[in-house]
């Protein structure tokens, strides 16, 4: 800290991951900001970053102050850690937070209940949210801002301004987290943004699921198993086995499909599908079989025992959906009173 018009916070010794915002040379590597094919020159001006701060407001308690860049009159805000913090422990679970927070393959998110009203938010995984009211007009009525994620929520650089179904404009600020890593809308009790329930996820989305076979685990694991002791019995091959298990989307119809690619001798493959819905249930989601999709199929079903009673035992209740965050479940675990397994969203 120096003394200037006032006092100032400078960063006078020089550090690679700090100057790079204030340092007028051109910016070089794999991250160099690119117009179209062409490197960008940023000779003389760099980022457009700043090194000396003046201070302009301390809080109360004395945990935070906003800092105002002296050239580029950038404001920052520093927030005091616990002298205890494990500081590599507190990046390390601030990362897993900001990279499990979103995901591609779930963009399309809900907030529910803003002053009564639902809204569709999408892009938050690229960390431009984009926002319009569910009962309004997603051309006219979508209004997009920049966040940052923090280790208390996200939050924007200015008031966001959106739009409800009628036209009237709504600020909001922040978003904090739950515990299951929804965010509750600050100064809006009860505003909530997720991607919903199981059933809403799945179908605003219309992502082929990966089943993880081998996260099978208590009587599940027991009746796959019977299934392919199955297999191998009736092809006589000791190596056929269930190469790929999904839930996939059907595009004629846009409903799901689970289908099963078994190896069933050295050279030959069968692929049966069956139709099958989602439904919320008890918390959670229930999956109800449907008609085999083809002839083929059809015979399958009929001919392989085991695999009907898995059918029955994955439909037999509602399975308990855990996932790292409720605004990005790629990675599902579905656990009922019979085991659990993993689905990951593709």
């Amino acid at each position: 800290m120096i003394a200037d018009n006032g006092p100032v916070i400078t960063f006078n010794s020089y550090n690679n991951l700090f100057h790079i915002f204030s340092d007028p040379a051109n910016i070089t590597g794999p991250n160099a900001p690119v117009n179209g094919e062409y490197d960008i020159d940023e000779t003389g001006y760099g980022h457009d970053g700043d090194y000396e701060f003046q201070v302009l407001e301390v809080s109360e308690d004395g945990n935070s102050m906003r800092l105002l860049g002296k050239k580029k009159l950038h404001h920052i805000y520093m927030r005091r850690l616990p002298a205890d913090t494990d500081i590599k422990k507190y990046m390390d679970d601030y990362k897993a937070v900001e990279q499990g927070l979103f995901c591609k393959e779930i963009p399309n998110l809900m907030l529910k209940n803003l002053n009564g009203e639902d809204y569709v938010v999408s892009g938050c995984e690229t960390g431009i949210m984009s926002i319009y009211p569910a009962a309004g007009d997603a051309v006219d009525q979508t209004r997009s801002a920049n966040f940052i994620v923090t280790d208390k929520g996200i939050r924007f650089m200015d008031p966001f301004k959106i739009v409800n179904a009628a036209d009237e404009e709504i600020e909001i600020e922040e978003f904090t987290f739950n515990d299951d890593y929804s965010l509750a809308l600050a100064g809006h009790e009860g505003a909530v943004l997720s991607a919903g329930t199981p059933q809403e996820y799945i179908y605003n989305n219309l992502r082929n699921w990966k089943v993880d076979t081998k996260s099978f685990d208590g009587t599940l694991k027991t009746q796959f198993d019977s299934f392919i002791t199955e297999l191998r019995t009736l092809y006589g091959y000791k190596s056929a086995n269930v190469n790929e298990m999904s839930f996939d989307v059907d595009q004629t119809s846009k409903s799901y499909v689970l289908r099963l690619k078994m190896k069933i001798s050295a050279n030959g493959y069968e692929t049966n599908k069956f139709f099958i819905t989602f439904s919320d249930a008890d918390g959670g989601v229930k999956i109800t079989f449907g008609e085999p999709v083809d002839s083929g199929s059809a015979l399958g079903l009929n001919a392989y025992q085991e695999l009907r009673k898995l059918f029955e035992m994955l439909g037999s209740s509602a399975m308990k959906c855990e996932t790292f965050s409720a605004c990005g479940p790629k990675a599902v675990t579905l656990v009922s009173g019979n085991g659990s397994m993993q689905i990951t969203a593709l």
